[in-house]
């Protein structure tokens, strides 16, 4: 039955042109992140309930911080002990960690790729609807992803993302990630109000010294969806932000005062092995860091750091998804593997 309401959907996603593919990819991507978001801000809300941590997608510190207000040693050891809290977590039966020589933990930061015998469809479901410690990006790349599912279809979405294609589903930011083809990434530097369209992948930085201050931070800046076009105050949201989207001057707010927060003694939350590794191969860092852990900063300071400036960095490439969705799945199949990532003005 599933199988059949899928290849329904699919069928009646092939008919539908590239304006009516954009409104849907648009549309599904604001949905989903506004739900992502949604669903975050309930949890640490309610996160007195053991069972409010359960699932949900998480920032790795607040996690880390909420399991301590619980008095949840056990689990939090188990984490600490797969580096959950330095590489990220996905769930270990839907994706495997990437591995990386030159990183302290052996695996890329929040980069996760599908296991085999598994479903995109179930693993794209699960990091969204289980257990996932990400950052931002991560985040928009997830909407993204339901949106391509929505156009495609669970059948043919789980044809082109398997594990054992040229394209294999991958959260992350990692050359390989499929996701890289199916975006047009405009890169609109220093963009201003008007620049931005509803569903972009939009960044917003924090003042330039925020990493010096904290060397693992996580709120360098974020990783949004636009959610709500203006002239003059778009709304953007992503994991940690209003749901119905916060507006640039609300963002700077945000930002300044996640710069002037206490410092978290972030080592807390490593193996023994990771953290000695990571002290080792951050020792300046650390010790400058060290000098900025009482540094507060004002609006104007903010500013003058580049604090709060706007980058747009992609649309979904809704041209091509397109072309997917209208193709047999052999055709689709060789598109997707003969896509190189583009790079242009907006489609």
């Amino acid at each position: 039955m599933t199988s059949a309401i899928s290849t329904s959907k699919s069928n009646q996603n092939c008919r539908l042109n590239d304006n009516q593919v954009h409104e849907l990819l648009v549309e599904t991507t604001v949905t989903t992140i506004k739900e992502i978001a949604a669903d975050n801000k309930n949890r640490i809300d309610h996160k007195d309930s053991i069972e409010q941590l359960a699932k949900g997608i998480f920032y790795m510190e607040e996690y880390f911080k909420a399991l301590g207000e619980r008095n949840q040693t056990a689990r939090i050891d188990w984490f600490k002990n797969k580096n959950s809290f330095f590489n990220g977590y996905l769930s270990h039966k839907h994706f495997d960690p990437i591995p990386e020589n030159n990183s302290v933990s052996g695996k890329k930061v929040c980069c996760f790729v599908i296991k085999n015998n598994v479903l995109p469809s179930d693993a794209l479901r699960e990091a969204k609807e289980g257990l996932s410690l990400l950052g931002c990006g991560e985040v928009c790349q997830i909407a993204q992803y339901c949106a391509i599912k929505a156009v495609l279809g669970d059948d043919k979405f789980n044809a082109l993302f398997a594990a054992n294609t040229k394209t294999p589903l991958i959260i992350g930011n990692d050359d390989r990630n499929p996701i890289g083809k199916l975006r047009n990434y405009m890169v609109i530097k220093n963009a201003s109000a008007s620049d931005i369209k509803k569903g972009d992948v939009v960044y917003v930085q924090n003042a330039g010294t925020y990493l010096f201050k904290f060397i693992k931070g996580e709120v360098a800046g974020f990783n949004m969806i636009c959610v709500e076009e203006s002239f003059d105050f778009p709304k953007c949201t992503s994991l940690g932000l209003n749901p119905d989207g916060n507006t640039f001057p609300e963002l700077d707010e945000i930002l300044i005062s996640e710069y002037n927060k206490e410092r978290f003694d972030i080592f807390q939350m490593y193996s023994e092995k990771t953290g000695q590794a990571f002290s080792i191969v951050m020792k300046n860092a650390i010790a400058n860091s060290e000098q900025l852990k009482n540094t507060q900063i004002t609006l104007e300071n903010f500013k003058e750091q580049d604090g709060g400036k706007i980058q747009v960095v992609c649309e979904l490439h809704f041209k091509r998804i397109a072309q997917l969705a209208s193709s047999n799945l052999k055709k689709a199949r060789n598109l997707l593997d003969t896509y190189e990532v583009n790079a242009g003005k907006r489609l």
